[in-house]
């Protein structure tokens, strides 16, 4: 009896080591045909083409719109306990109320897993989701060819194409609206390429990267003003980022940026479209963001 309790003590520790990221899980060998976005495209090509066949009539028009709602923790576990807490919420107790998503026309559930761990974290989650393309644990907007927390030159081979660039090479009106940082996953997926998820400012990237090498990533804030400033929303938290650490806060003058740069990037952004002949605004008060909408600019930042 003892040496049954062995074994499985044995097998538990094993899987526990496994389970952790902390040690040498991560950044292990993957299938070389895995990391190529063409793997996974072609995937999804031929799942899209069995729905289409499988339900004819939604695809005999073009949608007008498409929004892409990205939840946190919504998991099985974590939408039972909404509803359970909704139902709480409405004096119900022992009811479980549905969610209002979960009472649209179609929905699906999708497994979560990446290049290296069965329980993919938000960054490799955000990159397959919105990029298509499955990724290293930790990891944003780059394919399985880069390691984990690298700092050299990112070529366009390992970059991925998010839904949102497609969108934009496509002529369409783009935005991103969140309750969490804009350089913080899953956001930072539409737009970003990150080794590590820490890459929010220049601060951390020069922590990360030491100065030891000639190139420095370009941190995740100054990838959207920089390199995406054509998106015509972007609404969410993460103001810090944006500023020096010289300066206060519009949302909270009590606080200072993060930048060490000294770049004031709204600023940058804002004159950047503006020299196009686009209009822009940009609001960094939450009481601010009415009187902006009201004009109705080519382009709003919300932080």
């Amino acid at each position: 009896m003892m040496f049954g309790w062995v074994i499985w003590i044995v097998v538990g520790l094993f899987l526990a080591t496994l389970m952790n990221e902390d040690d040498e899980v991560l950044d292990r060998p993957v299938l070389p045909w895995e990391v190529q976005p063409t793997f996974w495209e072609r995937q999804a090509r031929e799942q899209l083409y069995f729905a289409s066949h499988l339900f004819p009539h939604l695809v005999q028009r073009r949608a007008k719109n498409a929004i892409f709602f990205l939840g946190k923790g919504l998991a099985s576990g974590g939408i039972s306990s909404g509803r359970l807490y909704k139902a709480f919420k409405a004096k119900r107790t022992g009811e479980v109320k549905r969610m209002s998503f979960e009472m649209w026309p179609f929905s699906t559930m999708c497994r979560t897993y990446d290049l290296e761990t069965m329980s993919a974290d938000e960054a490799s989650s955000a990159t397959a989701l919105l990029t298509g393309t499955k990724t290293r644990s930790g990891m944003l907007g780059l394919t399985g060819n880069v390691k984990l927390g690298s700092c050299h030159p990112h070529t366009e081979n390992e970059k991925t194409v998010s839904v949102l660039n497609a969108a934009m090479e496509a002529g369409l009106a783009t935005g991103i609206v969140t309750n969490t940082r804009l350089t913080q996953a899953p956001s930072a997926a539409n737009f970003g390429y990150a080794s590590t998820l820490s890459f929010e400012n220049d601060v951390e990237v020069n922590r990360h990267c030491n100065q030891t090498t000639n190139f420095k990533c370009m941190d995740l804030a100054k990838q959207l003003v920089l390199e995406h400033p054509m998106i015509n929303v972007m609404l969410g938290g993460g103001q810090e980022n944006f500023y020096p650490n010289t300066s206060s806060l519009p949302s909270d003058t009590t606080k200072k940026g993060s930048r060490g740069d000294g770049l004031l990037l709204p600023n940058i952004w804002l004159s950047s479209l503006r020299d196009k002949g686009r209009s822009a605004e940009y609001a960094g008060r939450a009481t601010e963001l009415h009187e902006k909408i009201l004009t109705r600019p080519d382009h709003l930042l919300g932080k």
